[in-house]
C-alpha cells in the first residue's frame, strides 16, 4: 500500500497539501505531533505528492498525533 493511501485512510481528518520552497508538502490539517511535553507541527516534503506522503509517514510513524484541545481533543498513534 502506498504512503498516500495509508495517510488518506484516516477518517474525519483532512490531509493538507501545499507547496513551498522545499517542494510539495503534506500534513494533517490541525494535527500536531506530541513531542513530550510539547505539541509541534510536522510535515513531509518531496518533489511529488507521493514522495511528500512517504516523508511525512516516516516522520510521524510511532508517534502520537493530537487534534483539537480540551473536550474536543483526539489522540491517534500512528503505527
Amino acid at each position: 500500500m502506498k504512503a498516500s493511501e495509508k495517510l488518506l485512510k484516516l477518517e474525519n481528518h483532512q490531509l493538507e497539501v501545499f507547496k513551498n520552497r522545499l517542494g510539495i508538502c503534506v500534513c494533517y490539517q490541525g494535527g500536531d505531533i506530541l513531542d513530550y511535553p510539547y505539541r509541534k507541527g510536522e510535515y513531509g516534503t518531496g518533489n511529488s505528492f507521493e514522495e511528500a506522503c512517504e516523508d511525512y509517514l516516516n516522520k510521524i510513524s510511532g508517534k502520537k498525533i493530537i487534534f483539537g484541545y480540551g473536550e474536543n481533543r483526539e489522540e491517534i498513534i500512528v503505527l
